[in-house]
C-alpha cells in the first residue's frame, strides 16, 4: 500500500530520518502509484528547498527527477 508507505516516510522525514534517503523512497510511492507528476512535485519541492538554503541539489535527487520526467 503506497499510500501508506507514504505517510510512514513522510513521519519519518519529519522526524529526521536520513538513511537510504527517504526522499526517494517517496518519490517512488508516487511513481508506483501511476502519479509521475506527484513524484516530481515532490522532488521539485525539495530541490528549490536545497538552492533556497544556499545549497547544491542532491545529485541523486537531480537524476530521480530525469528518470520519472522520462518515463
Amino acid at each position: 500500500d503506497y499510500a501508506k508507505a507514504r505517510t510512514f516516510l513522510q513521519a519519518a522525514v519529519q522526524a529526521g530520518y536520513t538513511q537510504n534517503d527517504p526522499h526517494l523512497m517517496l518519490t517512488e510511492t508516487y511513481v508506483q502509484q501511476n502519479d509521475a507528476a506527484g513524484g516530481l512535485r515532490y522532488l521539485g519541492q525539495l530541490i528549490d528547498q536545497q538552492i533556497a538554503a544556499g545549497q547544491t541539489p542532491s545529485r541523486e535527487h537531480l537524476r530521480k527527477a530525469l528518470a520519472v520526467a522520462y518515463t
